[in-house]
């Protein structure tokens, strides 16, 4: 459904086709198929930097076990690398999506 209304509705633009971008990407990986929604995800990072919906659902789908019936891997070390660069950028939306707090978090899971 998601591409769908991406493919109608193509002239839309901001963040009616940031939200579905993510959304697709999420969905796939809910629907067992991890890896296109990571690319779906990462191409969303990559055609907008300065937006954190890409890093934020790509490290919280890595990075947290507990979603959904989880048939892919968690990879802490990719998770917090995202949420980094989100950080770097730095993205104009930072605040919204509370990305220090969630690497925080993350980075405490990964420490031994």
């Amino acid at each position: 459904m998601c591409r769908e209304v991406l493919e109608q509705f193509r002239d839309e633009g901001g963040l009616f086709t940031l939200n579905f971008r993510a959304d697709l990407g999420e969905f796939l990986f809910l629907a067992s198929r991890p890896r296109e929604g990571e690319r779906v995800l990462r191409q969303l990072i990559e055609d907008e930097p300065d937006s954190a919906i890409g890093y934020a659902r790509l490290a919280t789908l890595l990075g947290y076990p507990s979603l959904g019936p989880r048939r892919w891997r968690t990879d802490l070390p990719a998770a917090i690398a995202l949420l980094e660069a989100a950080i770097a950028q730095p993205v104009a939306d930072l605040e919204h999506w509370d990305l220090s707090r969630q690497l925080a978090e993350l980075r405490g899971r990964a420490e031994p």
